[in-house]
């Protein structure tokens, strides 16, 4: 048991490694954009398994899968979304009946912390970085199944969300993208 617990922290200190290493250069996003031509590529696909406790982990880079049990005391929510930084930051939010939270995933502890709860409850979104410190929560739809044109915006160094202007046709389970550090489309 020692050394299984052994083995895992070993595993997670290395992807944590592996991470932080990950063809990112501070000075890139200094000097450009972080998200023009999308410089910042890293080589891991992280997936909350819903319904469950636990995390899958692909390395595209070497075709490694890992799957690592968290050390938390609920379910990942069905239609949550989860976005990975440019900071290397990876946050949950929302889905059915977790349609507030926000968490972030401490990968040392396989735990997740609880953040600032979203102003406007929903599932089925889409989590974007408009630039380094800030992502944005686009649409979605709420507990009563209505689709949401509402957007907020997550502000890291704040630990809060603020709603900002809205889409001009509710969506669900689309896309979005930021350009240029200041827009999102």
């Amino acid at each position: 048991e020692e050394r299984k617990q052994f083995n895992d922290k070993k595993l997670l200190m290395n992807l944590y490694i592996s991470l932080l290493k990950s063809s990112f250069e501070l000075e890139d996003v200094k000097i450009k954009p972080h998200n023009f031509y999308n410089p910042i590529q890293i080589p891991f696909i992280f997936r909350f398994m819903t319904s469950s406790r636990s995390l899958q982990i692909t390395n595209v880079s070497d075709n490694t899968f890992t799957k690592i049990n968290l050390n938390i005391n609920f379910e990942i929510p069905t239609s949550h979304q989860s976005i990975v930084l440019s900071s290397k930051r990876i946050y949950i939010t929302g889905g059915v009946n977790h349609e507030k939270k926000t968490y972030e995933f401490d990968v040392l502890n396989k735990t997740l912390i609880e953040r600032a709860e979203m102003n406007i409850g929903r599932r089925r979104h889409i989590l974007t970085e408009l630039r380094c410190g800030v992502f944005i929560a686009t649409g979605g739809s709420n507990s009563n199944e209505e689709v949401l044109k509402d957007c907020e915006a997550y502000c890291i160094e704040k630990n809060s969300w603020k709603k900002i202007s809205s889409l001009n046709i509710p969506r669900f389970y689309h896309t979005a993208f930021s350009y240029n550090n200041k827009l999102l489309y």
